[in-house]
């Protein structure tokens, strides 16, 4: 009886996915017909060449050129959508700049602002008033009966 070659679409029993393995006819055919089918039919288990594929064929390329001029069309977009991006970011960044110079001037003038103000303002008595009675200094001293 000649054994087939089955490559397993999804898994069963300790095959996986993609995996291929040799069955008697009535046993592969049961696999890759009917409701539960679970792989595809390669051939002769063989016949070496059973598990390989070949396409031979006229490939329509308008197809492809179509979907490359598409993409190229996407990226140009794109790239004017970031050129215009950083244009906006070196403005605002420009404006940051601007707003920090101006910032800076404004803190400087303040500063010396204070500065002239603390010089032309007399200093006040440098002596504390404590009035009252002075304090003893040393804390009572923790559980100590009193």
């Amino acid at each position: 009886m000649a054994r087939l070659l089955v490559k397993f679409t999804q898994g069963y029993s300790r095959y996986n996915k993609g995996d291929t393995a040799a069955f008697g006819a009535d046993v592969a055919r049961k696999l890759c017909e009917g409701k539960g089918k679970v792989a595809k039919l390669m051939g002769d288990a063989a016949d070496p060449d059973a598990g390989k594929s070949v396409l031979i064929g006229k490939v329509d390329t308008r197809e492809v050129q179509e979907i490359v001029d598409q993409a190229r069309t996407e990226l140009q977009g794109r790239s004017q959508t970031l050129d215009e991006r950083e244009n906006s970011l070196g403005q605002r960044e420009q404006v940051l700049f601007d707003r920090e110079a101006a910032l800076a001037t404004r803190e400087a003038d303040l500063a010396n602002r204070e500065a002239a103000l603390i010089a032309t303002v007399e200093p006040a008595d440098t002596k504390v008033k404590t009035g009252g009675k002075k304090a003893s200094g040393k804390p009572p001293e923790q559980g100590a009966k009193t």
